[in-house]
């Protein structure tokens, strides 16, 4: 609805992801980052699990802002309303 792709990484290996996805029925995708690689490039990688970090990058692939330990029930609004701040989407309201 706004335009803003989702992607998801774990450590987690391809089938158990792909496993996690069907049962969720996730609407984006999932990528496996078992040798934590791309965890080390961003900064959240921890010895056991990977820290919970959503990192919002633009067109250009600039990251803009980064979202840490925030709560699961607003966390959709909260992603949403930071691209809108940044002028990075419109509301489908405001469009008319």
């Amino acid at each position: 609805k706004n335009n803003i792709e989702i992607i998801g990484i774990s450590y987690d290996r391809k089938n158990r992801q792909k496993e996690f996805s069907k049962k969720y029925d996730l609407s984006f995708h999932l990528l496996s980052d078992s040798d934590a690689t791309v965890s080390k490039l961003y900064g959240v990688d921890t010895y056991f699990f990977p820290k919970r970090v959503t990192f919002l990058i633009n067109e250009d692939g600039v990251v803009f802002d980064i979202i840490k330990n925030m709560s699961l029930d607003d966390y959709a609004n909260r992603i949403i309303q930071v691209f809108k701040n940044n002028n990075l989407i419109i509301n489908s309201n405001d469009q008319n």
